[in-house]
């Protein structure tokens, strides 16, 4: 009876190893994963301010993101972000403190376009936080 415990264990063991194995070389072998994490604060005032948001050199095929801006501004102003400088997937409008949290949504862009309208405000401050979450680039040194 022990010995068939010690040999069930035993295989169980080694079924768990190749698992983890097997599945350590599919993520590697497919380049695996990585977040493109920005962090980026600026001063608003009467002007329109652009921001553009990338994903790092290492990264390819973006799938997710999450996105937070926060501050305070003294009136009203808008926010957009979206995939183009002209074409915006969401907008908010803004007044005082804000906290605007799109966390967890998907995206398939390698670009965030943030796009700040000052409508009566003429000072404050963003702070915006964005991690895209990407597929890693296969490394081509081993061909």
């Amino acid at each position: 009876m022990k010995k068939r415990i010690t040999l069930i264990i035993g295989i169980l063991i080694i079924l768990i190893l190749g698992v983890f194995l097997v599945d350590n070389y599919l993520i590697e072998s497919v380049g695996g994963f990585t977040t493109s994490e920005r962090t980026i604060t600026k001063n608003l005032n009467k002007k329109e301010e652009l921001i553009k948001i990338t994903i790092d050199e290492n990264a390819e095929f973006p799938h997710s993101m999450d996105l937070t801006m926060k501050g305070e501004i003294n009136g009203t102003g808008i926010i957009q972000y979206g995939w183009s400088d002209s074409s915006f997937y969401h907008t908010d409008t803004i007044t005082d403190k804000f906290l605007l949290d799109k966390n967890g949504g998907d995206w398939y862009n390698d670009i965030v376009f943030i796009k700040y309208t000052p409508l009566t405000a003429t000072d404050g401050q963003l702070k915006i936080d964005c991690s895209i979450y990407s597929s890693k680039k296969k490394n081509n040194d081993s061909y």
